[in-house]
């Protein structure tokens, strides 16, 4: 079987985290910190600003550019090669964390260009976690044992929890889940739940219809 488990868990009481993740505000820190060069540029109040940094200082003032219209960030930072023995980035691992994050977030469309190679990935899903599942089992070769994906979704007392399952031939499980779209590899209370749950229910179902073979505990 498969299985994918997403919790947003809402930081500090405000929709604002509702679909964070990483280190709400502190990552920009550790990578102006970690960078020779860090530039970033925002459109607000009908203006464009910017302002640079370098290994955690900044190297300008914050200063308008020009007028703009509508709202966005603009981030550029170049690695400290004095810290990191290597600077290179993986195109692959960047494409991959970009997918994940658009099939965790349903409806988000992810661009990314890569000036390595020079393509361009794009990722929209709108069925979610539910596609993920089904490039799961389309990379396994796994059949399923229905052709249906069960999809459940709930938000309350400010935390939104979502999952997606699918039966399969395999006799191996894998679970992938997440908490405000960050891997949980090594589990918790989120995936014990789920799969003490899912033990339940579909214990429940069987005797209550009356398919537990006999002599099966």
């Amino acid at each position: 079987s498969s299985d994918v488990c997403s919790s947003d868990l809402g930081k500090f009481e405000s929709k604002n985290y509702y679909h964070s993740g990483g280190l709400h505000g502190v990552g920009a820190s550790v990578v102006t910190a970690l960078s020779d060069r860090f530039v970033v540029r925002v459109k607000r109040d009908g203006a464009e600003w910017e302002q640079a940094f370098s290994r955690g200082l900044a190297t300008s003032k914050l200063k308008r550019l020009a007028g703009a219209r509508g709202t966005g960030t603009f981030i550029e930072f170049h690695p400290d090669a004095k810290i990191f023995p290597s600077i290179r980035f993986d195109p692959e691992t960047i494409r991959e964390r970009l997918e994940s994050k658009a099939y965790l977030h349903r409806g988000l469309a992810v661009t990314f260009d890569d000036k390595v190679s020079k393509q361009r990935h794009e990722f929209h899903y709108p069925d979610g976690i539910s596609a993920y599942i089904g490039k799961i089992l389309e990379q396994s070769g796994a059949k399923r044992v229905h052709g249906d994906v069960f999809h459940a979704a709930r938000d309350q007392d400010g935390l939104h929890v979502e999952c997606a399952l699918a039966w399969t031939e395999d006799t191996a499980q894998r679970i992938s889940s997440f908490v405000n779209s960050i891997p949980t590899s090594a589990g918790g209370t989120h995936e014990n739940a789920l799969k003490s749950g899912l033990v339940k229910a579909v214990r429940n179902y069987l005797e209550i219809h009356g398919l537990v073979p006999r002599g099966l505990q």
